[in-house]
């Protein structure tokens, strides 16, 4: 069972280096090529998860030095012809099926739902952290290794032997893959229990950075929808067995922690909140 990431490390390389090449063939100054090359990542973003929205923001965000009206619209027809061809050529279904989400008014109930949104956006920033610098962590411990092949056969090692026991303990895999049918599994309710949950992130973070650390291509968008998930679910879960006073919904805040994960491991927040697959309501 092959080990696969997030898809957005690949396309953004792919698509920043189609924009580059055209910089260099088509004369031009280099603001208009840093352009180019943000529009061209944005592209492969926007076609790759069908977010056109969130690929301009990641290109904004992540990609440009500074934003104006005329490097907006830019990368904005770039992203959006992308989206049209991808969805041409690929499936256009939701990524995921959610139940109808947690409504918020005005009365008081729902402002405390909120602050617990925030702590859970506090829990994952902090989470986050801890994910960027495992991956760093195991890049250094891995580059110790003189073979890159060796240290790749170690690494590969370790994942398997972390699938193995986690099918021996609980008859699934769970971490293998990009992990959309364990975030599935949590948005409609089979996988809501809190321990588990929370050691399904532990498991993640440490099969990503090994994998990643030792040689494996990806990106981390993917894994950090996964632990996003897992946060937010365990962390509702955690909640609605403490027989908090509120209406708890799993499913919300499963869906908060993985916008959560991912802004606080890419550093942009508003592609974190743009950029997620799309989800199809599921009642």
């Amino acid at each position: 069972m092959a080990p696969r990431f997030g898809r957005e490390g690949p396309i953004i390389q792919i698509g920043a280096a189609l924009g580059s090449t055209i910089g260099q063939i088509v004369p031009m100054i280099a603001r208009q090529r840093i352009t180019l090359v943000a529009a061209g990542a944005g592209a492969g973003i926007a076609a790759t998860f069908n977010t056109p929205i969130g690929g301009v923001m990641f290109a904004i965000e992540l990609m440009m030095p500074e934003v104006s009206v005329r490097s907006f619209l830019l990368v904005a027809i770039s992203t959006g012809a992308a989206t049209f061809v991808g969805r041409y050529f690929l499936e256009t279904q939701p990524a995921f099926l959610v139940p109808p989400l947690q409504p918020l008014g005005t009365d008081l109930s729902s402002a405390l739902i909120l602050c617990l949104y925030g702590a859970l956006g506090a829990i994952t920033g902090i989470a986050a952290t801890g994910f960027i610098r495992g991956l760093s962590l195991a890049e250094d411990l891995f580059e110790k290794i003189e073979s890159r092949y060796l240290g790749h056969v170690v690494g590969m090692a370790m994942l398997g032997a972390l699938i193995y026991a986690l099918q021996r303990s609980f008859g699934h895999y769970y971490v293998e893959g990009v992990g959309y049918a364990t975030i599935q599994a949590i948005l409609l309710g089979p996988l809501s229990a809190a321990p588990l949950l929370g050691l399904l992130f532990a498991c993640k973070l440490a099969a990503t950075s090994a994998s990643l650390g030792s040689g494996s291509s990806g990106g981390i968008f993917s894994p950090s929808l996964f632990m996003g998930a897992t946060i937010g679910g365990a962390f509702a879960a955690t909640l609605v067995a403490m027989h908090v006073p509120l209406p708890i919904s799993v499913p919300s805040f499963a869906m908060v922690g993985m916008g959560a994960m991912v802004g606080g491991g890419t550093g942009a927040a508003m592609t974190g909140r743009s950029c997620q697959p799309p989800f199809h309501h599921h009642s």
